[in-house]
């Protein structure tokens, strides 16, 4: 299973999809095999990945490919002959929806400025920086229930010559102010 990691290079929102692996039927319901791809006595039915829908700007697992017969061997997965499905539109919104989003093919939704391209981490003595940025905004919590915090304000010193950024944590934070 493969993960592919985007950035808006405007905006920074990050997202990270993950797949394809085969799903197997057990009886009547639908069971997953992400690292285990070695059972040969289940039929293969399809396909499933965490894809990302732009629209709805949200990551779902979805079934990607669904064969018309299922497949008695793993290996058959990769015959191009093989009758099948494949869905490429969102079931909620009917937007496209993307495994491998295409280098400046696709907006970003939170900024409607930018577009998303191969996110790739930059290198500094040997490790890799920055590590990409949270996906959910800042959570505070208090005797178990979650307790709804405006977004800070990151206040950057002004004599401070070689200062942190904080534009990839939209999440987190408003923005920076000097």
């Amino acid at each position: 299973m493969q993960t592919y990691q985007y950035s808006c290079n405007y905006c920074h929102h990050f997202v990270e999809t993950k797949g394809p692996w085969p799903y197997f039927k057990e009886e009547k319901k639908m069971q997953s095999e992400r690292g285990n791809l070695s059972p040969a006595s289940e039929s293969v039915y399809g396909l499933k990945a965490v894809i990302y829908c732009p629209v709805c700007d949200k990551k779902k697992e979805y079934t990607i490919v669904e064969y018309e017969e299922p497949l008695l061997n793993i290996t058959d997965i990769w015959l191009s002959n093989v009758p099948r499905k494949t869905k490429v539109i969102c079931h909620k919104c009917r937007g496209p929806v993307y495994l491998i989003l295409p280098s400046g093919g696709v907006k970003c939704p939170r900024c409607h400025k930018g577009t998303f391209e191969v996110f790739e981490p930059w290198e500094e003595d040997g490790v890799k920086c920055p590590v990409p940025p949270p996906q959910t905004p800042l959570k505070v919590r208090q005797k178990g229930r979650v307790i709804h915090v405006p977004k800070p304000t990151v206040v950057i010193d002004s004599q401070e010559h070689m200062g942190y950024r904080f534009e990839r944590f939209s999440n987190w934070f408003a923005g920076s102010i000097h």
